[in-house]
Formats: C-alpha cells, sequence, structure tokens
C-alpha cells in the first residue's frame, strides 16, 4: 500500500503536468480497470507468498507468467496452441511442481522447512496467472499514457490494502527508521518498476520483454542468497531452470512468428 502511495502522486502529478485524460481514452477504459484489478491481485499475492516460501521460489512461479499468456491468448484472442506451447506449458507445471516439493515426493529431500510453503506456491500461481491476464490488457493500452496506467493500478492497490488492513485490523503505521527506509525504497523502486514495464509492453511484444524479466529469477537467487542468507535448495534451481528455459523458448517462438514491421 506504502508502495503504490508514492506512485499513486508521482503519477498523479505527471497526468497534472501533461494534461493526459485521467480516464485514459474512451475505448480503452475496460481495459484500464481490468489492468488494475488483475494487477492488484498479483501485486498482493506474489508479497503474500514471500512470507510463505522462500523468495526465489515465490518469484520464479510469479515470472512464469508469460505460459499462462499463451493460455490466455488461446481463449480471449483465439490464437491456436502450438506443440512447443503445449510442452513449455507442462513442463513449467512440473518446474512448479519441482519448487514446491509436495510430501509425497520430496518427503525427505528437503534441508529447509517452510510450513506454508503449499499456501506460498498456490499464491505465487495466482500471482503468474494474475500478472498474464495484466499484460493481454496493458497491450491493449498502447495509446494510453503510461502514467495514466500506472495511476489507476496504484489507486486500486491502496483501496484494495486500505480494506484488507482494516478488516485484519493491521492498520497501524510501522516504527522506526530503518523499517520507513525500506518502505521508501519500496515506493521509488516501484515507481520505476511499473513506468518501464508499462512502456516496454507498449512499444515491444511481449516475447522479447518476457525473456528479459527472466532475469528476475536469477537476481532473486543472488539477493536470496547474499541479503538474506538464506540456504537454496537444489530442487529451487532445478524448477528455476526449466520455468525460465520455457518462458525464453516461448518468446522466441512468438517473436520468431511474429510479422515483422517495416519502417
Amino acid at each position: 500500500m506504502c508502495r503504490s502511495i508514492f506512485q499513486l502522486v508521482f503519477y498523479g502529478t505527471s497526468i497534472a503536468i501533461n494534461k493526459y485524460p485521467l480516464f485514459g481514452e474512451s475505448g480503452h477504459r475496460l481495459h484500464l480497470a481490468l489492468r488494475a484489478i488483475s494487477g492488484t491481485i498479483a501485486l498482493s499475492s506474489v508479497f503474500m507468498a514471500y512470507r510463505l516460501m522462500p523468495f526465489s521460489d515465490a518469484s520464479t512461479i510469479h515470472f512464469s507468467s508469460p505460459v499462462f499468456v499463451t493460455v490466455f491468448a488461446y481463449f480471449m484472442l483465439k490464437e491456436p496452441f502450438t506443440v512447443i506451447q503445449i510442452i513449455s506449458g507442462v513442463l513449467t507445471l512440473i518446474g512448479v511442481t519441482i519448487i514446491s516439493k509436495p510430501e509425497f515426493l520430496f518427503e525427505s529431500e528437503s534441508t529447509v522447512i517452510h510450513e506454508h510453503r503449499l499456501e506460498g506456491t498456490l499464491l505465487a500461481a495466482l500471482a503468474a496467472i494474475s500478472a498474464a491476464f495484466a499484460i493481454i490488457n496493458l497491450r491493449k493500452l498502447k495509446t494510453t499514457a503510461a502514467a495514466v496506467v500506472v495511476f489507476w493500478f496504484a489507486f486500486a492497490v491502496i483501496i484494495f490494502g486500505s480494506i484488507v488492513l482494516l478488516i485484519l485490523d493491521k492498520y497501524v503505521l510501522p516504527t522506526g527508521v530503518w523499517t520507513w527506509s525500506l518502505l521508501v525504497a519500496i515506493g521509488l523502486l516501484g515507481i520505476g518498476d511499473q513506468y518501464f514495464l508499462t512502456i516496454a509492453l507498449q512499444n515491444e511484444s511481449a516475447g522479447p520483454v518476457s525473456v528479459v524479466r527472466t532475469f528476475n529469477i536469477v537476481l532473486s537467487f543472488l539477493w536470496e542468497a547474499l541479503l538474506l542468507s538464506d540456504a537454496i535448495e537444489w530442487t529451487s534451481v532445478v524448477g528455476a531452470t526449466i520455468i525460465s528455459s520455457c518462458v525464453v523458448i516461448l518468446a522466441r517462438v512468438r517473436n520468431r512468428c511474429a510479422p515483422q514491421q517495416t519502417v
């Protein structure tokens, strides 16, 4: 919620200065609303998943969203499935299964016990599915200013966060300079994160963007090992490798099959 307050103020100011239409273009308003709702679900789900399972595992599952994009494209855009897409989808599910480490398969393999790994896996998967839906809607908002798109996404997160915090009776301001510093850092980084992602998807096809975003998986393992000093399990590395490979293959295939633009 604090992250989105920074975004709301920053992009609200940008909208006022540049005089962008606050509600976007008339034909884009439904997709603007759907992007805000799906983005809110994705962000909330993955933040909760970070609390319940290893950071790198949650990030890996979250960034498997391009695989789900192909599923949505089949039902919503009537794009046919290819053999490679089907194989990639199956392998991605296998990768998620390896990361989630169900007890009937990995009962004695885990060196680190995470009591709520299953709940975290489900939330991360929900984040991936919601992010895929958000990506499809972002592609339909090419001519809507990025500031407007992020503004309404931030607004939706703030409303949702306020309601949840009130229901859970957790609407308490944090204390301490370090905690506030982290919140400010999250807010500032969130401004850049959403802006660059929106611009990227408005100016480039989802394939190449998805390939670049898979680097987040590598970074999540580095941060977990170097900053959080958490042990990394072999199953996490195997699952992340499978999922990353599927995302890269799908992106390359989609980019190769896309019609070439001429200048």
